[in-house]
């Protein structure tokens, strides 16, 4: 302690270590809010998306650049189970590696939703 003050030695494992490690703890979190946030923001601003009709090859594009974060399931209006992707990983790869085989399902329910002739799915979002 010197002049009312205490300084803390930065190193390894000491206190300045256990702070810079919550501080990227906090990073993370608020990365995962703002990304949550803009998905939600991208969703409801957009009512119309339903209209376009969806595309195969961009769903597969999507499906391998982005796959493990869902992007894929967004394009097809599966909202919920693509923030499910976005936050495990593709639940944890083998999720994305079955959307391979699901992509075609995924469209058609989407150009239902369209159409307005939906058929519930155990696939549904």
């Amino acid at each position: 302690v010197w002049g009312g003050r205490v300084d803390v030695a930065v190193g390894c494992g000491g206190a300045a270590g256990l702070s810079n490690a919550s501080a990227a703890a906090e990073v993370v979190v608020m990365t995962l809010y703002g990304v949550v946030a803009l998905v939600l923001a991208v969703m409801y601003s957009l009512p119309t998306a339903l209209e376009v009709p969806k595309r195969m090859s961009t769903a597969y594009v999507l499906w391998g650049l982005f796959g493990v974060l869902g992007v894929h399931r967004f394009y097809v209006h599966h909202w919920r189970s693509g923030l499910v992707f976005m936050l495990t990983g593709g639940v944890l790869g083998v999720g994305w590696l079955v959307d391979l085989c699901l992509i075609r399902s995924l469209i058609q329910t989407c150009s239902m939703r369209r159409e307005g002739r939906h058929i519930a799915t155990a696939f549904d979002s």
